[in-house]
């Protein structure tokens, strides 16, 4: 599987073969493909979770909620999918909150730079969100090469023990020989 990091090369993941995985990596596992559309149902329970509350707390503070879908996607799946999920966020939140509702025009200019505002404040931490899972990924894969270079360390090290001893054991054999000619 690949990954697409801050810079959009693909990378590949690796597991860190502890055990301790957790979710985010088997969805690492996924295909492209539902990466995407996973964030499509992490903005979609932004909107319903914004449709629920939306009378209890004002506009600009229901915009705050499409941050979450960034987050998450930043932090589960990298950089391009919360860069997806930050433009899909704004257009959500655009159309089912803004007047007009139900369209993605925008009447009011406090509406526009409210949107512009979310928008950047959702790429910003996109960027930083995804800086961060990149880094994890590359610690893990450090601490798993650490470990196997311990691993192997070890290995030379009996090997070498093992290498004394059967010298030492053919020397002790070779004057036992010798001394019975």
């Amino acid at each position: 599987m690949s990954d697409l990091s801050a810079r959009g090369t693909a990378r590949p993941s690796t597991p860190s073969g502890n055990g301790n995985e957790g979710i985010a990596a088997e969805l690492d596992r996924l295909p492209v493909l539902a990466h995407y559309g996973l964030l499509v149902l992490l903005v979609a329970a932004a909107v319903l979770l914004a449709l629920l509350v939306q009378y209890l707390i004002a506009r600009p503070n229901l915009s705050l909620i499409f941050v979450l879908p960034v987050v998450l996607a930043a932090t589960t799946f990298g950089w391009g999918p919360s860069m997806t999920a930050s433009l899909t966020s704004v257009v959500a939140d655009d159309f089912f909150f803004t007047e007009p509702r139900y369209s993605l025009a925008i009447a009011s200019p406090s509406d526009l730079w409210a949107t512009g505002l979310l928008l950047v404040i959702a790429a910003a931490v996109s960027t930083l969100a995804a800086e961060a899972r990149r880094r994890a990924i590359d610690a893990r894969q450090a601490a798993d090469q650490a470990m196997a270079l311990q691993a192997l360390a070890h290995v030379v090290i009996e090997s070498g023990r093992s290498l004394r001893s059967s010298r030492r054991q053919r020397s002790r054999l070779t004057e036992c020989s010798g001394r019975r000619r």
